[in-house]
């Protein structure tokens, strides 16, 4: 039988690795009113560390989900990356998803955590009962 290996190398690790040694390439862009912006390495990097101060600042620890609802945006990727550099699980939500839909994957994953894009994606939770959700946050 053969050991498994350690893993020394995570998504989280490549990014941190790529703001240290590229830290003015660009990582994202992003249109805003027509006008692509631009985040480099660095910047990303510093943005995941806020959100990843932010989640343990919630309370969530090593193997808990946290629930993003949101459009493919930099800051999607951005909360994943904190995520599973905290050692969490990230369970991605579409932005469509009616209450019924959300209630269910909340309720099924577990998650500690629901990050939303929007009002309309905190709406839809604020109309679950909540005797469901445990200690979601």
């Amino acid at each position: 039988m053969s050991d498994v290996p350690t893993l020394t190398v995570t998504v989280a690790s490549l990014a941190r690795d790529w703001a240290s040694r590229e830290p003015s390439r660009i990582a994202m862009r992003e249109k805003d009113f027509g006008i692509w912006q631009e985040i480099s390495w660095v910047e990303t990097w510093e943005l995941v560390l806020d959100a990843a101060h932010g989640l343990l600042a919630l309370g969530v620890q090593v193997g808990d989900r946290v629930s993003i609802q949101a459009e493919d945006r930099p800051e999607w990727v951005i909360l994943d990356l904190a995520t599973v550099a905290i050692r969490g699980i990230t369970v991605g939500f579409y932005p469509t998803n009616p209450t019924a839909e959300v209630e269910y994957l909340l309720t099924d994953c577990g998650s500690t955590v629901h990050l939303a894009e929007d009002q309309e994606q905190v709406d839809r939770v604020l109309e679950i009962d909540r005797a469901g959700l445990g200690s979601l946050t």
